[in-house]
């Protein structure tokens, strides 16, 4: 194919979504030594089963890809969004690791990510003109109620712990940046999602109605998808 038969958009696109899966990787490789060196492990912990190096450089590299490919960055509102997704998907994957690992999101990961989330809303709200006040709104609404929301399920009916409560703090922001449809798509694909990975371990015999499944893989994939679908 001719370069001049591309259109100006694809092949910009095409670009972004090389260059950053070129990015994505090296950063996926500085997350895979980092789990691989236990940064999530606490003293007394037994033993776990670190994730492989490779998909964490993929899930990083794919994710990279995707988001820089098909998310706006025209302004520089929308250059601030697009890396604040970045960040937060990406620290989510370390995360992820994690909880695969461990059955544990780590407080030193979350809670800061959250507070980067928020305080990256608040200064949008403050400095990006009148139509970025109603969309960091949004985002804070989504980041203050999901998690609301899901501790609520935890306090009443268990399942939930209080580490995917504090990570989908920082992930409902960015799915509220979209408005309410990014916030349901996400949420719908992380009980699909995970739904779908507990009754395949149930007909494998790999676990039974009480074995604890690590969500925050599932939120976070749940939540890369719906920024993509939302895009």
């Amino acid at each position: 194919m001719h370069l001049a038969a591309v259109e100006p958009s694809t092949l910009t696109s095409a670009i972004a979504a090389a260059m950053a899966c070129v990015s994505g990787a090296g950063i996926g490789r500085l997350l895979a030594g980092l789990h691989r060196r236990g940064w999530y492990r606490r003293a007394g912990d037994g033993p776990c089963a670190p994730v492989p190096g490779t998909s964490i450089v993929l899930a990083t590299a794919g994710i990279w890809s995707v988001l820089a490919a098909t998310l706006p960055a025209a302004g520089l509102v929308d250059a601030v969004v697009l890396w604040l997704d970045l960040v937060v998907v990406t620290v989510a994957v370390l995360l992820s690791a994690a909880d695969v690992a461990q059955r544990r999101l780590p407080d030193v990961g979350t809670i800061p990510l959250a507070a980067l989330a928020v305080a990256v809303m608040l200064a949008i709200g403050l400095f990006g003109g009148p139509s970025a006040v109603v969309t960091s709104r949004q985002a804070l609404a989504a980041g203050l109620a999901v998690p609301l929301v899901l501790a609520a399920i935890t306090l009443t009916a268990g399942g939930i712990g209080l580490g995917d409560v504090k990570l989908s703090c920082s992930l409902a922001v960015l799915l509220g940046l979209r408005g309410l449809d990014a916030v349901l798509t996400g949420a719908f694909l992380v009980v699909v999602l995970a739904g779908a990975w507990a009754v395949l371990l149930l007909a494998r015999g790999r676990a039974d109605r009480h074995t604890a499944i690590a969500l925050g893989p599932f939120l976070t994939a749940g939540t890369a998808v719906a920024l993509v679908v939302g895009a």
